[in-house]
């Protein structure tokens, strides 16, 4: 099993993408070149199936689901010192094309805003009418990707976790006329 990432932020620093591989990639561990190696190997494979399955029209919802699944296990598998060279081999890989046509998938990655989690990205996945524009934009393929991303469990959960919060701020204000919201 890989070894936990150390998590001993200041509590001062804004989290940037330096102190995240600081803190999540131990430098200290050399990198087995036989491991990376072989988890090259099964990123390739992975990738490749992905990528002929999208080529074959086989409903993009199993594809994808098919590859989170695959690529999650590799990820625990690997540990985050292999991880974080396999990450550029899959954002460079010839399945992007099919992948990025979903808006939710491309605009996380573009980041056209300069920043993860801009209004625009949670909008589309909060599946807010606003995103409706972006969505239909996108291609065939594009809307049925994001058919599934958009409601993967993770998804769900993240917009079932602001029904609850907006719940909770409405019931406070029922409460409590003078409650204040930070």
């Amino acid at each position: 099993m890989a070894p936990r990432p150390k998590f001993a932020l200041d509590e001062q620093s804004a989290i940037t993408a330096e102190l995240a591989d600081k803190v999540l990639y131990d430098d200290e561990l050399k990198l087995d070149a036989a491991q990376l190696t072989l988890f090259k190997g099964q990123l390739a494979i992975v990738l490749e199936v992905a990528d002929a399955e999208f080529k074959r029209n086989i409903a993009a919802a199993g594809v994808v689901g098919r590859l989170a699944q695959n690529l999650h296990q590799l990820r625990a598998q690997a540990g985050p010192n292999i991880w974080k060279n396999l990450i550029p081999i899959a954002q460079n890989h010839a399945v992007n094309t099919f992948l990025q046509q979903d808006p939710f998938t491309r605009w996380s990655f573009e980041k056209p805003r300069g920043y993860s989690g801009d209004a625009t990205l949670l909008d589309i996945y909060y599946q807010h009418k606003s995103a409706q524009e972006i969505v239909a934009a996108s291609t065939p393929l594009g809307q049925e990707i994001y058919a599934y991303t958009s409601n993967a469990d993770s998804s769900v959960a993240g917009r079932e976790r602001r029904d609850i919060l907006a719940q909770y701020v409405d019931d406070a204000a029922k409460n409590n006329p003078e409650a204040e919201v930070l």
